[in-house]
């Protein structure tokens, strides 16, 4: 993965945000928690890799973004939580990370109007994505 200290440079949060991330490979969240927390220090984050705990998160907890992996190791699929979280909340923004060609992804989210971060990706993609999220948290959030 690349640096992110041209990210790190660019971005400063003045409040602290929080992020959910559901992720059942334990290394890449350990890099995912790590590279989100450079591009934005004050960011809180939360960090599940099973549906049933993610369920229980987002039931209990406020996150200004959400990001699932599509396929999780208990067989769920990670989109299936966007509802859920539309349901509880009309601030934050959901969205999905895969490593499955586009062809699955049309077929698994035909209508799906959920951001995408497609795996593999930089470190640099990462932060930009996770920034992305957290943006459009504020401005839907400044909407209501």
């Amino acid at each position: 993965m690349d640096s992110t200290s041209t990210l790190e440079e660019e971005r400063a949060e003045p409040r602290s945000k929080r992020l959910l991330l559901i992720e059942d490979d334990r290394e890449l969240s350990t890099v995912l928690v790590r590279i989100a927390r450079r591009v934005c220090r004050s960011l809180e984050i939360d960090w599940v890799d099973e549906f049933s705990a993610a369920q229980d998160h987002i039931r209990l907890q406020h996150y200004d973004a959400i990001l699932a992996d599509l396929y999780l190791a208990d067989g769920k699929r990670g989109h299936t939580l966007a509802q859920l979280h539309s349901d509880q909340r009309t601030d934050g923004c959901f969205a999905l990370m895969s490593a499955c060609p586009l062809d699955e992804l049309l077929q698994v989210l035909p209508h799906s109007q959920i951001p995408i971060l497609s795996k593999p990706f930089t470190t640099r993609e990462y932060g930009e994505f996770v920034i992305g999220l957290l943006d459009r948290s504020s401005e839907k959030r400044s909407e209501t």
